[in-house]
């Protein structure tokens, strides 16, 4: 068995869906967009626990719960994408039914210049709710990204919906390209205004899979996250379940 698909059956909470992390609790995101990549694999069995747990949590506006019971756009885009791909998968009418009233929900949280909001007490964006507009078909009007400080995490979010979706294409293209990496390929957790900070191994597999997605060379990218697995980064050595789901997705695309 994969080693990733393993420690993220090991990982499964007691109660459902996929911890956050080895002691923690179930992460309904995390959970929703595991399911394409375990689809991938192969792992029905694991991916038909998941998609019972999340119908359970479903809340009457459509919505799922974050983590921390708030309701975010982008964990619900990720939820969405899960229930796609196992409608698809299997035409189940429950989990469209499911999926639609999310659908509807996160519809109801677009902006003017059609990006999404954060939450609903929240009216602020973030670049990596990018991601939500690839995932529900509705395209920004704006190129929206920051050169202030901002985590590599989000920043590759972010791309991943500008370059999926197909808009501004070419100004996602260039930020890739010119992504500042640490000399063994790392990306780094922060970039504070040009500066590196930290190192982000998972990130670093985003960024990976962004750059094989536009026929870019990642070869340093994917020699450090093997190297390193699905931590979080060198200064935080705790695996992440979304670390395992990127490894997933970058092992399946050099394969």
């Amino acid at each position: 068995m994969n080693k990733h698909i393993a420690w993220l059956k090991i990982n499964e909470h007691p109660g459902g869906g996929i911890r956050c992390w080895g002691d923690g609790a179930a992460y309904p995101e995390v959970t929703g967009y595991l399911i394409p990549t375990l689809l991938n694999y192969g792992d029905g069995y694991l991916v038909e626990r998941c998609i019972n747990w999340l119908l359970s949590i479903q809340q009457p506006c459509g919505a799922f719960p974050g983590m921390d019971e708030k309701l975010y756009t982008f964990d619900n885009g990720a939820i969405v994408e899960g229930l796609e791909a196992y409608y698809q998968h299997t035409g189940s009418t429950e989990v469209y039914d499911a999926l639609t009233r999310c659908r509807e929900w996160i519809a109801r949280h677009a902006r003017h210049d059609g990006h999404y909001y954060l939450t609903p007490y929240n009216h602020n964006a973030a670049v990596h709710n990018v991601r939500v507009n690839w995932i529900m078909r509705s395209a920004p009007h704006l190129w929206f990204w920051r050169d202030a400080r901002e985590r590599s995490h989000y920043l590759a979010y972010g791309l991943e919906g500008y370059l999926r979706g197909g808009w501004f294409v070419e100004n996602a293209k260039e930020k890739l390209a010119s992504f500042p990496f640490h000399f063994d390929g790392l990306a780094p957790m922060w970039i504070d205004n040009g500066v590196m900070v930290g190192t982000d191994v998972i990130a670093t597999a985003q960024l990976a899979i962004l750059k094989l997605f536009c026929g870019m060379n990642a070869d340093k990218q994917i020699d450090a996250v093997r190297k390193w697995g699905n931590i979080q980064s060198i200064e935080y050595p705790q695996p992440m379940s979304w670390g395992a789901k990127f490894i997933l997705d970058m092992e399946r695309l050099c394969n």
